[in-house]
């Protein structure tokens, strides 16, 4: 996968693609689309592979300012190519990672509508992973994950279940707490 005079050279890094499908009969419609994210945008702009992080650098690579190492970073690079999974929360549809940051997906264009964070206070300290594969509640349509943060100062972390109901997709609320040292 290339973008202007760049190619990418790692497997996970081009950009990110959405699929539908409908079966009628014997017939399948399918609909698949570049996500419009952040990352593809920039790169479109720049007609070349855009800032942020990567798996593997481009070839040719891309070059930070002598100045300005950290040109692939936020707040220069949007960061949003990595949504591996998408989840339909009540009417809404949304594209997850392993961070705390969540697109909302039109459900029939497949466009990039916004881009979401939490709105809740389960983030503490240095959020460092949460889980871009969330399973379903045995007894309802809510989803259950989980997000770790840790505390730099005191080498403790905490890892935190939540369940993200149908009717408030934004907002996690926390059903278990564990805590442990680093």
């Amino acid at each position: 996968t290339a973008m202007g005079n760049r190619q990418f050279v790692g497997v996970l890094d081009p950009f990110g693609k959405l699929q539908r499908f409908r079966m009628n009969g014997n017939t399948v419609c399918a609909t698949y689309r570049i996500m419009g994210t952040g990352f593809y945008n920039m790169s479109l702009k720049s007609d070349t592979v855009g800032p942020g992080m990567l798996f593997y650098e481009t070839d040719p690579p891309r070059k930070c300012p002598l100045f300005h190492p950290l040109c692939n970073l936020p707040p220069e690079a949007a960061n949003d190519n990595n949504f591996v999974n998408t989840l339909k929360v009540g009417s809404k549809m949304f594209a997850v990672t392993d961070s705390p940051k969540l697109l909302e997906i039109h459900p029939e264009t497949l466009q990039v509508q916004e881009m979401h964070k939490f709105e809740d206070d389960l983030e503490e300290g240095l959020s460092f992973s949460a889980s871009a594969h969330p399973l379903k509640a045995p007894f309802s349509q809510d989803w259950i994950d989980f997000v770790t943060n840790a505390n730099m100062l005191t080498g403790k972390a905490k890892v935190a279940l939540f369940r993200l109901r149908q009717d408030d997709p934004r907002r996690r609320e926390k059903m278990a707490e564990i805590d442990y040292e680093t």
